[in-house]
């Protein structure tokens, strides 16, 4: 079942902290595109179809501390991904974190292929390793370098839901 659920629908964004690699394009409330709610998380400029503001700009953002589930805990979400589809130019992904060391655990060219067709994909992860413990999750994005294929919508993710089983 469902432990904890972040819907992204408003400006504070359940309170998960926001790091800015510049003022242009950042993790921010998005109510254009979504799956429920009033809104999704989105990376790129705010207000604009833009990626970025045309140069190579990083960011991330990172849950606030949770304990998951004992038994099979897991994550799952709704993404979009509209953008460059080449590994090397907008990078992405998900990590664990805890006890101060960072795993990635999902991203963007293994488990999404580099795209999602411009249409919303559910993801499962899997997160064993870390069932019981407290853990913070990260999502990062990395416009590399700036390309034609910046005038996106970008990263999309909405309806994250931490699940596992019932003790």
């Amino acid at each position: 079942g469902t432990h904890i659920a972040y819907g992204f629908d408003d400006a504070g964004l359940n309170s998960w902290q926001v790091v800015k690699g510049n003022s242009a394009a950042f993790f921010h409330f998005h109510s254009a595109q979504k799956v429920a709610g009033a809104g999704s998380l989105r990376y790129g400029v705010p207000g604009k179809v833009l990626i970025g503001p045309g140069t190579g700009n990083k960011g991330t953002i990172t849950s606030p501390m949770v304990t998951l589930p004992a038994k099979t805990p897991g994550l799952i979400f709704e993404v979009y991904f509209d953008g460059n589809p080449i590994s090397s130019v907008q990078v992405f992904g998900l990590e664990v974190v805890a006890a101060g060391k960072s795993t990635q655990v999902w991203e963007k060219t293994k488990d999404l292929g580099g795209s999602t067709q411009q249409q919303w994909l559910t993801q499962v992860v899997k997160l064993d390793p870390w069932a019981g413990k407290k853990v913070q999750l990260r999502v990062s994005f990395d416009v590399k370098f700036a390309t034609n294929k910046e005038d996106k919508v970008g990263l999309l993710i909405d309806e994250f839901e931490i699940v596992g089983g019932c003790p």
